[in-house]
């Protein structure tokens, strides 16, 4: 088959003139998909920075509200915390609490209308204040009750929402306040044990047991209310411990407070006067300077004293409340409780003796004791002659009642130094214990001590059958730089069973008022004494010691 030259050359450019074509086509289509798909990626991008920006000019949440919302969501629970028997004295309730996204929320003043039916105490003008600023986290109102919860789901309002929060609860009420502390609205422990303890009882679900034997508590704080009522007194606190190892079985400070109600008690109620009060211990501090004394060999039993004459210090004369116009051994110094003698007694150690003696009772820095609210004792950087007469008998240096609850337990623990502590069973593995008096020495305090009760100033301290051993302390209060007659603290410190004393009590009474039974007497014998006697009749039986028949 032959064709033209002519037919075939136009048959040729029609074939590949229509390639082309194609060719063209599909290029033209690829250019505009390739256009489209750069558009929407320069859209997705331009949507993409335009979010980041508005993002970032928005109210961001703060920190706390992070970490609240973090620990809320962790469903963060503290652990319980019993007393040494295993009954609970601080636990956790579940409970609904109520929070704002300002931007869900549609009509701000609609919003807190609806609020207003169902919380009557909230301050709405805060609240409303806080709504406008765009916040996305406010919170509304912590630990609902099921009512309100109810009440405000019935609203309906946009914006408003619930979490699930805890609460913490001290069923004892008072009982335990400045122990345990409380924790803030964040479930933080901010306050005594509750604070120094606040990780282990976050991050450990077994219950933090404590030293403390509530129905001892509950008899310190009977009869310390008592002994306020009675004396007329601003306040007291008292101690209860385990000689033999460190544990505090009760610890009360009055007045005190509701750590469930904290907001409604004032400053002065949570202050903790066992170890946060300094004060100077007047006759007590005789029990330091007579052991010190018979520890150093200069003085014995049968040592004599002149306490005939007054001691002068500079413009200040140092008398005895009780004179006996005669010289006195050291067993008389001790039972009359001389300051004259005591004077004598520590100057004829040394002030080297005496200064080093209170800093191996660890009296010169804050007891070591699971509380955060801890006081410093107070005492002078230079030791004078003056120093060592009026620190003999408990002037010249300030102590809390922990300082001298501790210091007596030294030397009733037959001269062994313990720490004291508010936790069961810490002080079990103690080794290499320090010792501050030989077991020779300490017998002869156990003496001193009894016969103080029995012949001396603290007899209205004896129970019968429980042979208890003790010394009372009267300081007069400093206003401003002049001291007070009629403004005393009056303490008694002492422990039984006298054959190897294992429960040391401490009792203070603040300002306390001489009355018709005290025969116009305001020491520490008359008032101080006698609420002594009636925590031992009270605590004797918890404690399981038998009383002696014959006593």
């Amino acid at each position: 088959m032959k064709f033209s030259h002519k037919k075939s050359g136009f048959y040729f450019r029609e074939v590949i003139g229509g390639q082309y074509d194609r060719i063209s086509m599909a290029l033209s289509v690829l250019r505009q998909r390739i256009s489209f798909a750069l558009i929407c990626f320069c859209a997705l991008n331009i949507i993409i920075i335009a979010r980041i920006v508005f993002l970032s000019s928005q109210p961001r949440l703060s920190d706390h509200d992070k970490n609240i919302i973090q620990q809320q969501n962790a469903n963060l629970v503290r652990a319980d915390i019993v007393d040494r028997n295993g009954m609970i004295v601080a636990t956790s309730l579940p409970t609904v609490s109520v929070y704002a996204n300002a931007k869900d929320i549609i009509d701000i003043d609609e919003a807190v209308e609806c609020l207003k039916k169902v919380f009557k105490d909230l301050n709405y003008q805060k609240i409303r204040k806080i709504l406008e600023t765009g916040k996305r986290f406010v919170w509304i109102k912590r630990h609902i009750t099921p009512v309100q919860q109810e009440a405000l789901l019935s609203q309906g309002i946009p914006g408003v929402y619930f979490i699930k929060t805890e609460r913490r609860i001290y069923p004892d009420r008072n009982l335990l306040s400045h122990i345990l502390g409380f924790t803030d609205v964040d479930n933080i422990g901010i306050a005594g044990i509750e604070h120094s303890q606040n990780d282990r009882i976050i991050n450990e679900p077994s219950s933090l047991q404590l030293s403390i034997d509530i129905r001892l508590q509950h008899a310190m704080r009977d009869e310390l209310s008592v002994g306020i009522e009675e004396f007329n007194a601003i306040g007291a606190s008292g101690i209860i411990y385990e000689i033999d190892t460190g544990e505090v079985l009760a610890m009360c400070s009055l007045p005190d407070f509701d750590p469930n109600q904290r907001s409604r008690s004032s400053s002065k109620n949570k202050f903790n006067k066992c170890t946060c009060a300094v004060m100077e211990p007047g006759s007590t501090a005789k029990i330091f300077t007579t052991a010190m004394a018979l520890e150093s060999g200069k003085v014995q039993l049968g040592s004599v004293f002149d306490v005939v004459s007054p001691l002068t210090v500079g413009r200040y004369r140092i008398e005895d409340y009780h004179p006996q116009n005669r010289p006195l051994t050291t067993e008389e110094v001790f039972k009359c409780s001389s300051n004259i003698g005591a004077a004598r007694m520590a100057l004829q150690v040394g002030g080297q003796t005496q200064r080093q003696f209170y800093k191996d009772l660890g009296m010169f820095v804050p007891v070591q004791l699971e509380l955060p609210e801890l006081q410093a004792p107070l005492y002078p950087k230079v030791w004078r002659e003056s120093t060592v007469i009026t620190v003999s008998y408990g002037y010249g240096i300030a102590l809390t009642p922990m300082h001298m609850v501790m210091g007596v337990a030294s030397i009733l623990n037959k001269g062994r130094i313990l720490s004291p502590t508010l936790l069961r069973g810490k002080n079990i593995d103690v080794q290499g214990i320090k010792r501050i008096i030989s077991e020779a020495t300490y017998k002869k305090m156990v003496h001193l001590l009894r016969l103080v009760v029995q012949e001396g100033t603290s007899r209205k301290a004896e129970v019968s059958g429980y042979h208890v051993v003790g010394k009372t302390g009267t300081s007069e209060k400093l206003h401003g730089k002049t001291y007070s007659k009629n403004s005393n603290m009056c303490f008694f410190i002492g422990a039984f069973p006298t054959d190897q004393p294992k429960y040391l009590i401490f009792i203070m009474l603040d300002e306390p008022k001489a009355n018709r039974n005290t025969f116009g007497f305001a020491a520490a014998g008359w008032n101080a004494a006698p609420v002594a006697s009636r925590v031992i009749k009270r605590i004797g039986s918890i404690l399981n010691i038998v009383p002696d028949k014959a006593g």
